[in-house]
């Protein structure tokens, strides 16, 4: 009897679940979506806080609010990152023995992105050849098994390179520092500075031109 579904086993067993759950930049972002969505949300419902017209402004302003960080960070962190990545690991390669190490990390990662790219176009090629009728079901479903081999190869890939004369540590500790340097500009001094000038004017247009608790005189 199976307790777990394959598709779950798979989806466990995937080193993108893993990358995901361990990725600063995706955590940050799954976290901000959150927010957006369940800030406002808890604002509405708490009936006990002020006025329904107080908690609709305060609801869509905070809801612009993470909206906007999200749309910030999800269009600048990965040049945010990579620019912090490169600065951190030129510093520490200046230790020639960190060097080594930088190096090694950086050829995985390499490897790794030209295989996924490599997969990703088989399965496109292949996907508009069968469309377009180009191409029998049978070879497209043996193209589709292929896709399967790909975490293998992965695996394959990584355990090569992990020869115990190298430590990934430095390169993957240096890579989510980077992440979490650059969540920390963007979320705490860029995006709160850009969302000051543009939630006013967006509110003013969405016909919040007067803050609800304003008193009249």
């Amino acid at each position: 009897m199976k307790i777990i579904p394959m598709p779950v086993k798979r989806f466990m067993s995937s080193t993108k679940t893993a990358e995901f759950v361990e990725n600063t930049f995706f955590a940050v972002s799954v976290e901000t979506a959150l927010k957006m969505a369940g800030r406002p949300t808890f604002i509405m419902l708490d009936k006990e806080a002020d006025s329904p017209e107080k908690r609709k402004y305060a609801a869509v302003k905070e809801m612009l609010y993470q909206g906007l960080c999200l749309g910030l960070y999800l269009s600048f962190m990965t040049p945010v990152k990579g620019f912090i990545y490169n600065k951190l690991s030129k510093f520490l390669s200046k230790n020639p023995e960190n060097k080594v190490h930088i190096d090694h990390f950086n050829r995985m990662q390499d490897n790794l992105h030209e295989l996924e790219e490599e997969n990703e176009l088989m399965i496109k090629s292949a996907r508009d050849k069968f469309h377009k009728k180009e191409l029998k079901k049978e070879a497209y479903d043996k193209i589709l098994k292929l896709k399967e081999s790909f975490e293998t190869r992965v695996l394959k890939i990584e355990d090569s390179i992990h020869s115990p004369k190298y430590d990934l540590r430095l390169g993957k500790g240096a890579k989510e520092l980077s992440a979490i340097i650059g969540s920390i500009l963007m979320l705490t001094i860029v995006a709160p500075q850009v969302s000051h000038v543009l939630i006013h004017p967006i509110m003013n247009v969405l016909g919040f031109e007067k803050k609800p608790d304003k008193a009249k005189p």
